[in-house]
């Protein structure tokens, strides 16, 4: 266990006994936001000097609050609210239903607490037109949407012949869900879809991430959607790898680049409700702890933030809603959030410059109701005692049997030619790895700038390291990188591992980057190979590379599951390059899945292209796919995408002069007849999904190479 780790469970230790307490606060706290006289809750309690005042009410906070109410009943404890007559009073009439977020909360109120109803509330409201009749849906909003997804699901599960009903309308919501979905997060709503969409497309609040992983996890219940399932997991690591060292679920996110665009303010309701129930049931369904992080979120609350403030009120019954920062306007936080330049640690601001705001809305108390209500503190244990959770499919080597019941091992390879300038970040990387490999073979591709020099002094210090040196002529080529892995290859033959990667030797990576691929493969039997996302620049600043697909698996530190690496006889020495390409889509043939982790990052320190030119790049690219057997259409559509992509214009003639060159003049393919076939089916499949963007499969054209 590394260091952020035990933090995270001391804090889960430390926040577990406050939840009864925050549990028996809100269930006081909600009487004074109930109007008894027309059986609704307030839309928010606001103090004003001595005194506590109700504002407005609100149906939608009604029913969310319903909801946490009625998880505290199955669990065995009361409130003087009672749900079932409230929720009588709420569906006598509903004509208050005039979006697609207050139809989803309703239809998963429905399915929660009286899924009997479902269908008379189904017909009412007529649901199948519900994605074009409501202006939140055609604007593709992520958090009314997610509400809607996950109503449908609720009502699939609860009514299977309505699951076969909804269908369609179920996988189309999904499909505008997801597509809302950038690097890891989500925007908060549709980039096209509006001049609205264009400022706020790719910036995502936190109820933009939190309610998507939920509706996600509850649409794999209901329809087995793996992919929504992974799509889930993904966000919500992403949303704990961001978390603050406060505990703190930051308030907007950059879909776009997949990182925090907005620190503050710091609300309560993600801290003690919305993060946990979401956490919770994502972690439920895929046998994942996420109690550290949920607890540590916790810890916020009582007085360990920013200002050092306790934001549970006991005289009021009330957790006040937010930090904020008093010193700077909303418009110039949504300036900061959409144009500025972001780090991935959100700083804290000065005190002086925060303040808290005191109001609370019902459906915070609620939704802290529906996360702990009926979990009698028990959640912590789970952590010692996790889910079992599935092997990966078992060889039938008998070195690989001796210790499939062992912690799982990896090795890895690199390839160095006149690295010096770079290399020995990556050392330190792997040596600083939370799990280092069983072995690291470092072959010297025949460089002469003191390359051997530092990864010999490291390999004396580090006997897990192996060095080896080639000889070859000079020059630097794609062809010898590939044959010097073979080679060092041998070293590893008796080793026993589960997972073999490659690292490029000008990269670095994050101290958990190797253990969190593990974790991917041990909940994914079918993942064959993954990857982080690649990062490009300098040490000052780094910024997410362009052409980094959420179905492309780059080579910069990819790991592969043994199986997978045998099945597809490890990497291919091809004359253009393009191991991790031909990887990829041999391993997908042969029936193993390949996808990146985007929330890990890898850290590239020279530019693609950079060793050898941009133009010389291009032009070899577009032999390589020519080599690979890409369609010519689809040659000629991802060479016109690639216009605007430095070098501007010339980059992408260069690119299809190179697959033009060798088309002309016949040259053989270097992958197989099969392999050639494959990619063109899946290239054509997505070219036709382009056309016809409605389809359950659409997906944009070039979202895989």
């Amino acid at each position: 266990m590394n260091t952020s780790q035990a933090a995270r469970f001391q804090a889960a230790d430390q926040g577990q006994p406050k939840v009864p307490h925050l549990v028996s606060l809100a269930v006081r706290g909600l009487v004074a936001m109930f109007d008894s006289r027309r059986q609704l809750f307030c839309y928010k309690l606001k103090k004003c000097g001595s005194k506590l005042v109700q504002e407005g009410i609100s149906h939608r906070y009604t029913m969310m609050t319903l909801l946490g109410l009625h998880r505290l009943e199955m669990g065995g404890g009361t409130s003087s609210i009672k749900s079932g007559p409230v929720f009588d009073a709420l569906i006598s009439n509903l004509d208050w239903v005039d979006n697609i977020g207050d139809l989803g909360v309703l239809l998963w109120l429905c399915g929660v607490v009286s899924p009997e109803r479902l269908s008379v509330i189904e017909s009412q409201l007529d649901v199948k037109t519900a994605l074009t009749r409501y202006q939140d849906a055609r604007q593709r909003r992520t958090m009314e949407l997610s509400w809607f997804l996950t109503g449908l699901s609720y009502l699939a599960m609860s009514d299977a012949k309505k699951s076969a009903d909804l269908k369609d309308v179920a996988f189309r919501t999904y499909d505008l869900v997801k597509k809302n979905r950038g690097i890891t997060f989500f925007g908060h709503q549709a980039r096209g879809a509006s001049l609205a969409g264009a400022l706020r497309g790719q910036i995502g609040s936190f109820a933009d991430q939190v309610y998507p992983i939920y509706a996600m996890t509850q649409f794999f219940k209901a329809y087995d959607r793996a992919e929504a399932k992974t799509f889930a997991m993904e966000s919500a690591a992403g949303i704990c790898t961001a978390q603050g060292p406060l505990g703190q679920w930051w308030w907007h996110y950059n879909s776009a680049k997949g990182q925090v665009a907005e620190g503050y303010p710091v609300f309560s309701v993600h801290q003690h409700a919305m993060a946990p129930m979401t956490l919770f049931a994502l972690g439920e369904t895929v046998h994942q702890d996420f109690t550290p992080w949920i607890y540590k979120g916790l810890e916020w609350i009582n007085s360990q933030n920013e200002l050092n403030f306790d934001m549970e009120d006991d005289a009021s019954n009330l957790v006040w809603r937010c930090i904020f920062r008093s010193r700077i306007s909303s418009s110039s936080r949504y300036l900061k959030a959409r144009f500025g330049s972001h780090s991935p640690v959100v700083q804290h601001d000065r005190r002086e410059d925060l303040s808290v705001l005191y109001e609370c809305r019902p459906y915070e108390l609620g939704w802290l109701l529906y996360a702990f209500a009926a979990r009698n503190g028990n959640e912590c244990s789970r952590r010692d005692n996790p889910p079992e959770i599935k092997s990966a499919p078992k060889s039938n080597s008998s070195t690989k049997a001796e210790h499939s019941q062992q912690k799982p091992k990896y090795v890895l390879m690199t390839a160095a030619y006149n690295e010096a300038a770079y290399i020995q970040q990556t050392l330190d990387s792997i040596v600083s790895q939370t799990i280092r490999p069983e072995r690291w073979v470092i072959v010297s591709d025949s460089s002469k700038d003191g390359t051997d020099e530092i990864v010999q002094s490291y390999a004396r210090r580090y006997d897990f390291i192996r060095f080896l040196r080639i000889s070859r002529p000079p020059g630097r080529n794609f062809h010898s990188k590939v044959m010097a892995l073979h080679k060092g290859a041998t070293l590893l033959e008796d080793a026993t591992y589960d997972y073999i990667g490659n690292v490029d030797a000008d990269i670095s990576l994050d101290a958990s980057y190797f253990e969190r691929l593990i974790e991917k493969f041990q909940v994914r039997p079918g993942l064959g190979l993954t990857a982080g996302y690649v990062y490009e620049g300098d040490n000052k600043e780094f910024r997410v590379r362009r052409s980094n697909r959420i179905h492309q698996v780059c080579h910069a530190a990819q790991l592969v599951r043994r199986e997978c690496y045998e099945a597809i006889n490890g990497y291919a020495v091809l004359r253009y390059g393009g191991e991790d390409w031909y990887a990829q889509t041999s391993a997908r043939m042969k029936g193993w899945d390949a996808e990146p982790v985007p929330e890990l990052r890898i850290f590239h320190h020279r530019s693609t292209g950079g060793a050898d030119g941009q133009l010389r790049s291009c032009l070899r690219c577009g032999k390589l796919d020519y080599s690979m057997g890409t369609d010519p259409l689809f040659e000629l559509v991802k060479c016109a995408r690639r216009i605007t992509s430095s070098p501007f214009l010339i980059g992408a003639l260069a690119r299809l002069a190179g697959f033009v060159w060798l088309y002309l003049s016949r040259e053989p393919k270097e992958a197989s007849p099969e392999l050639c076939a494959f990619l063109r089916k899946e290239q054509r499949q997505r070219f036709f999904a382009f056309l016809k963007p409605t389809s359950q499969q659409a997906t944009a054209l070039l979202e895989r190479r």
